[in-house]
């Protein structure tokens, strides 16, 4: 027999109607197998509506109108109904239609919940079965009643077991995830995906059901989000495959019972949200040789050994592609710089390109909007989606957990105290490669139980301490030259630093780490390869102290400190312009916290001239050294050795113009304090003499360099 049509009719101008309107649908495409046609789904923007209905019309066998006061007052559905072939009214509201609506017979299921509504519109939309063999004679008995239902409406004993959530109508990408997910259920028949909050999980699970539904007679879908939730939804299940309901009170046989029902029958269980159910292990089969479990957790549980699928979040070519799947109006390159900001997590994105919608923003708007507002614009929850957390509450559903363990007096907890404490400080590092060695290796600069943990000499209890925040998936690792490199999702940074407003503890322990970790000599590979690891999350902590302890003079001293290393250490690998950039920042807050005349200032002159010198602009370089001399003669003295050392600088900046006399006289300034000051075999007095004799040498003289040296000792000392 074909496939029978039916076109859905609504009113758009309640969210109620459509939602019903979406319910009805799902229902006739999913369970009757029926071909539908919605405006939602078939009209597009921009096609003639009324042709649109026109020919929806005309292919329709059936019209379901969703019926309700907003439908009654609209002419389209007016239009719709009274044009239909055959016209079968669903009642979704407190309505009284008239005219000739009045006696037409109407599927009721205003009032009703989700399984009386499913139940009501299987017993009359789905088709009788015509029976091969004689039927139960029907009879006055309960048993018998029974019995003949079932064969008259055979569909109706078997569906309310499948109770899948809506499909996503824009579910993108995943395929690596979907087919990952399928090997593991076809190997282990058993199978737990992955991931924090947000990151999609649950959309990945309800698409795989729907792809592979044919492999299965059963799906079964569980929120598992508390216990009590779990075992209700498990009692009624246990219900409807024929548990007596008289004895739902004893769990132990209920459990009994759908074991053994589930180890012979193809059947998908879904469970999600299953951290939330602390015994969900006693519920689950032991052997399912035909049905498959896929359970749905933020983080590993304990006594399930499944397969794990770790979900991570969008891939860049999945992101783009899922916000235009969302809207058209957003062209590949602004979503993927939306993408790429919101660190392609699903659930922001979701929220993102519903704001966008709600407030008719494009999305270089809205980009301009999350740059000011931040978490703000992301805690408005989707209104085209069911799920009505958004990133904040998300989130903060594990941390509040993390911190409830945290709390514990036991023992035990110390380890998630200690790992609570590493995410707060972490929170303020860049998100990416966070070396837990330097944390290790100035431990002593923070509070316990994490100082404890991080000795040394306890390996094992480094490894504990990530896995703690791995296993709920707020972090990735890797090892590295035998350290462990700790990564964080930048929202996941931002929820935590949301909830720490007002709250500067771990910030300041974070700076005190940096600032002691922060010191290189740069005397071999290890020196560079330390400085480069640290110094994106040196950047991204003295950014927040900068913000927070802008009008602290004493903060913003030590800033300047930690600008100068910034700048000293580009410097030193060859990234003179972001070198320049550190030490003008440096000199701002120089310029304003200390004076003018301050000897720091005089060093941010200098490492700024050398900077100008390295980028062979030797006229900046003149005039950076110069400045610098000026407060160093002033305030130190002509005979202090960072004196003679600024004289030994223009020295060199003269000699790599060429002009050698100029040099030689400086290199003789700079000679003779550190030989007054050091003595004449100091290192430093050596090395001052070497670079005069190789500027002596390139100018060419032929006088021999020593006894110039001896005639020129005294000429050019600075009393």
């Amino acid at each position: 027999m074909a496939k029978q049509t039916y076109f859905i009719s609504y009113s758009a101008r309640e969210d109620t109607d459509v939602q019903w309107a979406r319910w009805v649908e799902w229902f006739l495409r999913e369970i009757i197998r029926a071909e539908t046609i919605m405006m939602e789904f078939d009209f597009q923007p921009g096609e003639n509506f009324k042709k649109d209905m026109h020919d929806a019309l005309i292919c329709s066998d059936y019209v379901i109108g969703i019926l309700s006061k907003s439908y009654l007052e609209s002419p389209y559905c007016t239009d719709e109904w009274t044009n239909a072939k055959k016209f079968i009214p669903v009642r979704v509201d407190d309505c009284s239609p008239g005219g000739l609506l009045k006696n037409i017979d109407y599927i009721y299921l205003f009032g009703l919940d989700q399984e009386a509504a499913y139940e009501t519109l299987l017993s009359k939309m789905a088709p009788s079965a015509r029976s091969k063999i004689e039927p139960v004679f029907p009879s006055t008995d309960r048993a018998g009643v029974a019995a003949f239902t079932a064969a008259v409406f055979p569909v109706a004993a078997v569906n309310p077991i499948n109770n899948l959530p809506n499909r996503n109508r824009y579910f993108t990408g995943r395929e690596d995830l979907l087919a990952e997910t399928h090997n593991a259920l076809a190997d282990a028949h058993s199978a737990q995906l992955i991931g924090q909050g947000g990151f999609g999980k649950t959309q990945i699970a309800i698409e795989y059901a729907y792809r592979y539904r044919h492999e299965y007679k059963y799906v079964r879908y569980f929120n598992a989000e508390s216990e009590q939730r779990f075992r209700d939804d498990y009692i009624r299940f246990s219900e409807l495959i024929g548990f007596p309901r008289d004895m739902a009170n004893d769990i132990s046989r209920v459990i009994s019972y759908v074991k053994a029902w589930f180890e012979n029958e193809q059947c998908l269980f879904i469970i999600d949200n299953a951290e939330g159910c602390s015994g969900l292990h006693e519920y689950l089969p032991n052997t399912h040789p035909t049905g498959h479990i896929l359970i749905i957790s933020r983080e590993r549980l304990p006594g399930l050994n499944y397969e794990m699928v770790n979900v991570q979040t969008f891939s860049p070519s999945d992101a783009v592609a899922f916000i235009q799947k969302r809207s058209d109006r957003i062209s590949g390159e602004d979503a993927h710089s939306l993408s790429e900001i919101l660190g392609y997590l699903p659930l922001a994105l979701e929220q993102a390109v519903s704001y966008m919608n709600n407030n008719d923003y494009g999305c270089k708007e809205y980009i301009e909007k999350l740059e000011q507002y931040g978490l703000r614009l992301l805690d408005a929850p989707s209104t085209e989606s069911d799920y009505l957390r958004t990133v904040t509450t998300t989130w903060n559903i594990s941390f509040e957990k993390l911190e409830s363990d945290a709390e514990s007096d036991a023992e035990s907890d110390a380890m998630s105290k200690a790992a609570m404490q590493l995410l707060k400080l972490i929170a303020y590092c860049s998100p990416d490669a966070i070396p837990l060695r330097m944390f290790i290796s100035e431990r002593d600069k923070l509070p316990p139980p994490l100082c404890d943990i991080l000795d040394p000499e306890n390996e094992p209890g480094h490894n504990d301490l990530v896995n703690i925040m791995k296993n709920l998936s707020f972090v990735s690792s890797q090892r590295n030259n035998g350290g462990i490199l700790i990564s964080i999702h930048r929202l996941i940074q931002a929820v935590i630093n949301h909830n720490l407003q007002g709250n500067n503890e771990w910030l300041l322990h974070c700076f005190d780490v940096m600032v002691y970790y922060f010191d290189f000599e740069f005397g071999d590979k290890e020196s560079f390869d330390k400085f480069t690891e640290v110094l994106n999350h040196a950047i991204q902590i003295a950014g927040h102290i900068n913000t927070i302890y802008e009008n602290d003079d004493e903060m913003q001293e030590k800033l300047a400190w930690l600008y100068n290393e910034f700048g000293y250490g580009l410097y030193k690998t060859g990234n003179y312009a972001a070198a320049l950039d550190w030490c003008m920042k440096e000199l701002d807050i120089c310029e304003k916290v200390l004076c003018t005349e301050h000897p720091s200032t005089a060093k941010t002159y200098n490492n700024i001239a050398l900077v100008y010198s390295e980028q062979g602009e030797y006229a900046k370089a003149l005039e950076w050294h110069m400045k610098a001399l000026a407060i160093r003669e002033k305030v130190l003295g002509a005979e202090h050795p960072s004196t003679g050392t600024t004289y030994n600088n223009i020295a060199l900046v003269y000699k790599a113009q060429g002009e050698y006399a100029e040099a030689l006289e400086w290199h003789m300034k700079a000679y003779n304090v550190y030989r007054n000051k050091l003595g004449d075999c100091h290192p430093l007095t050596q090395t001052i003499l070497s670079n005069a004799k190789i500027t002596y040498d390139e100018a060419g003289y032929a006088e021999d360099f020593d006894i110039w040296i001896a005639k020129n000792m005294h000429s050019s000392h600075i009393e």
